[in-house]
């Protein structure tokens, strides 16, 4: 098939430029939501020179996807832990992303590329990918992944009419593995690419697929980092992931449908589905499986009988998805199998299909154009209700709570948040409103514990709630639950010291700093608290060391003063 690529004006791009502003308008600026702090906020490989480093070191960041980290890294020297440059980037590469899909499917030959784009690009089920700071990794990987696409496809081409070079084909190689180091799951690009030239047809032998070889080494290879990163680092094991191949098959049957019924009809989209009670012994499981595999061979049966189109659309859908089905374990599966943003570059393969379809079915210039306004303006209308639920994180957090009552991670995160701004609303000398919020949020951490016991970050909620509220018995027990729960986790240590110090046990909770200062030797609190409890120089020493500020630093003079007299 000939390449027929266009490119969009000046005036187009502005135009989908402001269309994407006004619908995402609502969640500009919104505020930071659930592990942002501990990609963005609380991650100190982002103040430095160093940090910038590091980032390209497996295990210093939360995830190992260094491109991504890096693009993080440079927007804190600008904008700090301002949310609003964080949204602005993720827009703006959406809207990118948006005139890289028209580029894409122009090359292949598709009529409707720029319906196809805009349609992507106003989508609702994107709204978690771009008012999600931390979904950069989504959005980055994708202009990567398209940009990759875009230039094999170019050298498929040339290859073809005899007039190729190398310099496409390198391109494209740097750009996938540009992709994968912002975020592996698009190791399906080969895949993907293997689709598209069947689609274009020509010659289909060997040296046609041979250049192809090498990138799906770097997605395999990618693939398995991402893997023993996610069980060894983030997480992703235990009882929650003992799931047999038959359980994970159900899943993946389920998740497809699942993902295909948002994107026809995307309502309500919650930022926390329900996690699926998966049983293989019981046969009503098995009906997505069998709606699955019958999709799958009529969508065979056409192809053979030469109607390629939608078929091929709908095994990128489908293959695209695949490392979010459940067959490979991720952490998020803990809380749900399944999430908005997992979809969002496997979305083009049923857009694309559903398009052709109406494409065939409307054939009236007007009626067609009727239809096409129809829809943009109704995805608008979404994706700006969408956006507005990302106004805060309470917000946010409290919508998926309306729809599922009993999902533990959306309660416990209202409680979390609750205190955060308690917090803020003590150090503003609101204190009325401080205590409300800590009601409130005990209220809510309560709750969370009844869904999910066991979870220290909502024992560290409420012990923080309780002592707020002057309830020193029950803040004590918490703190000593999640310390004990979380052996390895420092804020646990410090929190089960201070609560102990705090209720006359000094003793006690020298062993929780020793403990805090084994797992952070130059952190600040757990060594001038040692100092002060344990009258150690030593780490009166080491606190003023660590000092990150002259306030701190004259703490820790002040305690190094006191024990010399």
């Amino acid at each position: 098939m000939v390449e027929r690529a266009s490119k969009p004006s000046a005036a187009v791009i502005t135009v989908v430029a402001l269309a994407l502003v006004a619908a995402y308008w609502p969640s500009l600026g919104g505020g930071f939501i659930w592990d942002d702090d501990a990609h963005i906020v609380d991650n100190h490989y982002l103040r430095n020179l160093a940090g910038l480093a590091q980032i390209w070191i497996p295990g210093h960041t939360p995830q190992y996807y260094p491109v991504t980290f890096s693009l993080f890294w440079a927007q804190y020297q600008l904008w700090g832990a301002s949310p609003l440059g964080y949204d602005l980037v993720n827009l703006a590469l959406h809207a990118l992303n948006a005139l890289l899909v028209w580029r894409v499917f122009a090359q292949l030959g598709v009529r409707f590329a720029p319906l196809l784009a805009a349609a992507f690009a106003l989508h609702p089920v994107h709204v978690e990918s771009v008012a999600w700071a931390m979904e950069l990794k989504n959005v980055l990987s994708a202009t990567f992944y398209l940009a990759a696409a875009s230039c094999y496809l170019r050298f498929d081409a040339e290859r073809e009419r005899g007039d190729a070079t190398p310099r496409g084909y390198f391109a494209a190689c740097a750009l996938f593995a540009c992709a994968l180091l912002s975020k592996s799951v698009t190791e399906t690009l080969p895949a993907a690419l293997a689709l598209a030239l069947v689609w274009r047809g020509g010659a289909l032998g060997l040296r046609r697929f041979a250049p192809v070889a090498p990138l799906f080494v770097l997605g395999v290879g990618a693939g398995l980092l991402t893997t023993i990163v996610e069980r060894d680092f983030v997480g992703a094991r235990g009882a929650e992931f003992a799931l047999s191949l038959a359980d994970r098959a159900l899943v993946a049957s389920r998740a497809l449908l699942f993902y295909a019924q948002k994107l026809v009809a995307p309502y309500p989209l919650m930022f926390c589905y329900p996690r699926w009670e998966i049983s293989a012994a019981s046969a009503s499981a098995y009906w997505p499986l069998a709606a699955a595999l019958a999709i799958g061979a009529a969508s065979l049966a056409a192809f053979v009988r030469g109607r390629r189109g939608i078929p091929l659309a709908l095994a990128f859908f489908a293959g695209s998805l695949f490392p979010a089905l459940g067959f490979i374990d991720f952490y998020p599966m803990i809380y749900s199998f399944v999430a908005d943003h997992f979809v969002y570059l496997p979305s083009l393969g049923l857009l694309a299909a559903g398009l052709a379809l109406g494409d065939r079915l409307v054939a009236h210039p007007i009626a067609r154009s009727a239809a096409c306004l129809a829809l943009l303006g109704a995805l608008a209308a979404l994706t700006f209700s969408r956006a507005g639920d990302y106004r805060d994180a309470q917000t946010l957090y409290r919508h998926s709570i309306a729809h599922d009552p009993s999902g533990y991670l959306c309660v416990a995160l209202t409680g979390t948040e609750l205190v955060r701004q308690a917090q803020l609303e003590r150090e503003a000398g609101r204190e009325s409103a401080a205590r409300a919020h800590f009601a409130e949020a005990k209220t809510f951490s309560q709750r969370a514990l009844t869904l999910k016991e066991n979870q220290p970050p909502t024992h560290i909620d409420l012990a923080v709630a309780h002592f707020a509220l002057g309830e020193a018995a029950p803040g004590v027990r918490h703190a000593l639950r999640a310390a004990e729960l979380a052996p390895a986790s420092l804020d646990a240590q410090l929190l089960a010291g201070n609560a102990l110090a705090a209720t006359g046990r000094p003793r006690e909770a020298i062993l929780r700093f020793e403990r805090a200062v084994a797992l952070a030797p130059a952190h600040f609190e757990a060594n001038l608290r040692l100092a002060q409890l344990a009258r150690s120089e030593a780490h009166a020493r080491a606190a003023l060391a660590a000092a990150a500020s002259e306030e701190e630093a004259q703490q820790a003079r002040a305690v190094l003063a006191g024990l010399r007299r």
